[in-house]
């Protein structure tokens, strides 16, 4: 994740703020672990029997398969679930869904949108963050990268 304050990217004191790659989930893995889209095939591999690449996982999800359906909304539910965990600490305007994860389409966006804005405190908040797409996609990463050296070298 990243965290922008006031326009500018906030690293923290050792330039690692933002990761909740480490974070644990109630379903007791790291977000990193379970909640990765290539962490998708593994499971439905495990709970069918039947051993699947991504690219067979993403053609059996788009068919509409019910494990699979099932596997790319809990995957969207968990990225929720930290995405709240930094809503809770930031209120921020706005949560922006980026990577690979968007190519799971509306169906994924709109559950992880529906999870984090139903699972937060409105009331404390007074409003939901804004749910967008992050326009980059699977480039976002290393757009971010980039643009972190570019504050050193230009600013």
């Amino acid at each position: 994740a990243g965290i922008v304050l006031d326009g500018d990217i906030f690293r923290g004191c050792q330039g690692f703020a933002g990761e909740l790659g480490r974070l644990i989930l109630p379903c007791g893995k790291q977000l990193e672990e379970a909640a990765r889209p290539t962490a998708l095939p593994a499971e439905y591999s495990a709970s069918s029997g039947k051993k699947v690449d991504f690219e067979e996982f993403m053609q059996l999800y788009l068919a509409g398969d019910t494990a699979a359906v099932e596997l790319v909304q809990n995957n969207a539910r968990q990225r929720a679930y930290a995405a709240q965990v930094a809503a809770n600490i930031f209120d921020p305007n706005a949560v922006v869904l980026g990577g690979d994860v968007l190519e799971f389409g509306d169906l994924h966006f709109n559950t992880f949108k529906e999870a984090l804005i139903n699972d937060l405190d409105a009331r404390r908040f007074g409003h939901a963050p804004n749910v967008l797409r992050s326009h980059f996609g699977r480039r976002g990463v290393a757009v971010g990268g980039a643009q972190l050296i570019l504050d050193e070298l230009v600013f």
